[in-house]
């Protein structure tokens, strides 16, 4: 329902939460992570074991929505940090 809404914003978020279907969700979830996979960086002032830490955790993020990476990508992605 959208009458609760007060702005234009609201209502538009709350029609895309109703009318977007699981796919469309699962898409964004994994445009998202590719996007975060490809441009992984280490963080000022991060240690190298918070970044191995943070990149490890993506890639469980990465396997449970259905994206997978071959470990010599994995690894070189992790290099480049």
């Amino acid at each position: 329902m959208v009458i609760p809404c007060t702005t234009t914003k609201e209502i538009w978020d709350r029609l895309k939460e109703l009318y977007s279907t699981d796919e469309d969700v699962e898409h964004f979830i994994q445009t998202l992570l590719l996007s975060e996979f490809g441009a992984f960086q280490q963080k000022p002032d991060e240690k190298l074991i918070q970044a191995f830490d943070r990149f490890n955790h993506l890639l469980s993020k990465m396997i449970k929505n259905g994206i997978g990476r071959e470990v010599i990508e994995q690894m070189v992605t992790f290099l480049m940090v």
